[in-house]
């Protein structure tokens, strides 16, 4: 498994062995993070879906964070819950303004429930989606 079709018209020429290293369901999910990005850069950290059927496609962005989305003395981190091509799911986005730099070790975390997904930053609950990719 791996990367999202995010194309239609993209078709597999090489079959490669079916791989599931860690995919877990449902929990806490975190990374700490550091990223001095300059503009033009992302620095992110997703959870995707195995997409054995376009059903299994939904993604949780725990965070993006842009180098353009800067200031010197905040930056905008973005998080939500994306369908892809699950149509159980909605696109639920969001943005956070946060102090400090990118470049500062910041901790991004979910607590992913069957019911919902709570994403904060350092701690501070930043936002809810009343959806659960399944």
């Amino acid at each position: 498994m791996g990367q999202h079709r995010f194309h239609p018209g993209l078709r597999v020429t090489e079959a490669q062995p079916e791989t599931w290293l860690y995919t877990p369901q449902y929990g806490r999910f975190e990374v700490a993070l550091r990223a001095d990005l300059p503009p033009g850069y992302l620095g992110a950290f997703w959870m995707i879906g195995v997409e054995r059927d376009p059903a299994q496609s939904g993604e949780i962005c725990i965070c993006e964070v842009f180098g353009h989305e800067r200031t010197p003395d905040a930056f905008q981190v973005h998080f939500g819950v994306k369908p892809i091509h699950d149509p159980t799911l909605t696109l639920d986005m969001r943005d956070a303004l946060i102090p400090g730099s990118p470049a500062d070790l910041h901790v991004y975390s979910v607590e992913w429930t069957p019911h919902d997904v709570t994403f904060r930053v350092d701690g501070q609950v930043m936002g809810v989606a009343a959806q659960s990719p399944a």
